[in-house]
């Protein structure tokens, strides 16, 4: 319930003294004893966008923007996308790390009927983004998968959500879209006469990359959930995201999406004019290996704090508003390499002020190397990324699995402790830092402890290759069995 009348807020004790002078509208939730809930099919409703009015219909979605999201203009694309959206229209969308690609689909899920799905790679995204729409008082979206799912009475409970359509977004991994009793949930939603607006298939490179490995239920997804749709006569427009994505991804999102780009020119994928982020500050720090650790401290001590120009207890220590703590990422390659640092970053007496976390992949620690005193391993993670987002951790050393789309502004370094398996993952790692614009510091401790795995993420299978090819012995000149192999 909207109450503008009451922005002065002369109710306020004297304690609040300090509010009557900003400009504030109180939005007071109201509560009902059930649901209000209109049974007219959603389809009849769906918006024109008459050409020329492009102007027009953006005035109308800032009100959204303001007043929802809290945010004055719409970034780069975000506007061109929506708009391709509501004009039903495939699209693939190519923005950076940071830059609101996650903001599109939410204002589209207020003005299209229907539901949103959003397909996410990672239970920690999924939980991230249902967190961000919360904290802006939207509490229609919801994230299923194994943590939200946890029991049978769950599950019914989350399915029969599903049903009644109770939720503007939901967000799903991608093995969901495979399971029976979702596929049944969503026909009884069909049956109600509501639609699938939109599908949405975030960090889409996970498609090529993932895809043709382990993570099979990524392929042809964009046709399955089509033909599904399709038997109640509905045909949801297709939005793929991505801030990373060479020619041979990009191919392979385009086919899997099912997203049609015969005509190049037409507008179906959109992208930055840059994907240079100013407000990244990038170093290598090249160090022998027997010294990696030390050089870790170092920066930590002072690298960053002359980055900043404050001193080094003040990288560390909790600040009173959580947007000026400075919140910093320690990538490592594997589990035993994070459980090392943390043993040793949280015995020394500045670092340890951050409060130290660590957040790694599904599979979890050995129960044999994992520090008995912080308990369970499931629920540990959950607690440290909440813990992280709200800046009572502000260290938190992770594997690749934490980060992924995450929307947490005011981290201000990334340090990679090791070379990354990919340029694109390094980028899309060291992107999580100046997501609000501010100067941030990102830099990667390599040593060269293997050549050949060096090699190996320079040139790929291209050293084996040559490798076989010289055992082989065949003559340079030899045209024929060169071209072959």
């Amino acid at each position: 319930m909207l109450e503008s009348r009451k922005s002065h807020l002369e109710g306020f004790p004297k304690i609040d003294e300090k509010l009557k002078n900003k400009k504030l509208v109180l939005l007071r939730t109201l509560n009902l004893p059930g649901f209000l809930r209109d049974s007219r099919p959603e389809i009849s409703s769906s918006p024109i966008i008459k050409e020329g009015e492009e102007e027009n219909l953006e005035a109308c979605l800032k009100v959204v923007l303001n007043f929802v999201f809290r945010k004055k203009e719409f970034r780069e694309r975000q506007f061109d996308a929506i708009n391709n959206v509501l004009c039903k229209k495939d699209t693939l969308l190519l923005l950076p790390t940071g830059a609101g690609k996650s903001l599109v689909y939410q204002i589209i899920s207020f003005v299209l009927p229907g539901r949103v799905l959003v397909v996410d790679p990672l239970n920690a995204l999924m939980d991230d983004q249902a967190d961000n729409l919360r904290r802006n008082g939207v509490d229609r979206i919801i994230p299923i998968n194994s943590e939200t799912a946890k029991t049978q009475q769950d599950s019914q409970v989350i399915m029969e959500s599903v049903n009644s359509g109770d939720n503007l977004i939901m967000l799903v991994a991608p093995e969901r879209l495979t399971i029976p009793a979702f596929h049944r949930a969503l026909k009884n939603l069909f049956d109600g006469g509501v639609p699938i607006s939109l599908l949405v298939l975030d960090e889409a490179h996970c498609i090529s990359e993932w895809g043709h490995d382990f993570r099979t239920s990524y392929l042809g997804i964009g046709e399955r959930v089509r033909n599904l749709a399709n038997r109640y006569n509905y045909n949801p427009t297709i939005l793929a995201m991505t801030g990373t994505a060479s020619k041979p991804v990009v191919r392979d999102i385009l086919i899997e999406s099912d997203i049609d780009n015969k005509d190049e020119d037409d507008g179906t994928i959109l992208k930055a004019e840059s994907y240079r982020r100013n407000e990244l500050n990038f170093s290598i720090e090249i160090t022998p290996e027997s010294e990696r650790k030390s050089k870790l401290i170092n920066i930590l001590k002072r690298k960053i704090p002359n980055h900043f120009g404050i001193r080094p207890e003040e990288l560390f220590i909790k600040h009173s508003r959580n947007m000026d703590n400075y919140l910093g990422i320690i990538f490592v390659k594997n589990i035993y390499t994070m459980l090392q640092l943390y043993s040793s970053l949280v015995t020394d007496q500045v670092i340890s002020e951050a409060g130290i976390g660590m957040y790694f992949g599904s599979n979890g620690v050995d129960k044999k190397r994992w520090p008995s005193k912080l308990g369970d391993q499931k629920e540990y993670k959950k607690t440290t990324a909440k813990k992280f987002k709200d800046g009572k951790l502000r260290l938190l050393i992770s594997t690749k699995a934490f980060g992924m789309g995450i929307d947490i502004p005011n981290i201000r370094y990334v340090i990679h402790y090791g070379i990354s398996s990919s340029i694109e993952t390094w980028y899309q790692e060291a992107g999580r830092a100046g997501r609000d614009r501010r100067s941030s510091f990102t830099t990667a401790i390599f040593s060269e402890k293997s050549k050949e795995e060096s090699d190996y993420l320079l040139i790929g299978n291209e050293g084996e290759l040559r490798n076989t090819h010289s055992k082989l012995g065949w003559s340079e000149n030899c045209v024929q069995s060169n071209l072959w192999f």
